[in-house]
């Protein structure tokens, strides 16, 4: 679970990066929501690994932003693919790992 949930804070790492690396800065609302969506993703990651069960609010956190992640290229206009299609699969990605870690259990 604890690597699940760590690449789940880089992908939300990634997600903060990528108004800079894609270069739309200068739309400030897609640029901000990028920013703290990925920053709620890695601090629910982060938090998550320190649960006792799988089932837990942090999970369901990273999931719905995983979830905005997955949705999110294809409704703002997107002039790259590249940009579409790499935020569209750490999105399909974080949704995939939050389930599985929803699904795990702690032994101790």
């Amino acid at each position: 679970m604890k690597v699940r949930s760590v690449l789940i804070a880089l992908f939300g790492l990634w997600l903060m990066a990528a108004p800079w690396y894609f270069g739309y800065t200068q739309e400030t609302t897609a640029m901000w929501a990028s920013i703290l969506v990925g920053l709620i993703q890695i601090m629910a990651a982060l938090w998550s690994m320190f649960r006792p069960v799988g089932d837990s609010l942090p999970n369901l956190i990273t999931l719905i932003t995983g979830l905005f992640m997955a949705i999110t290229p294809f409704i703002q206009p997107i002039n790259d693919h590249k940009q579409l299609w790499i935020g569209a699969a750490l999105g399909v990605l974080t949704i995939l790992l939050s389930f599985t870690n929803l699904g795990t259990r702690r032994k101790g």
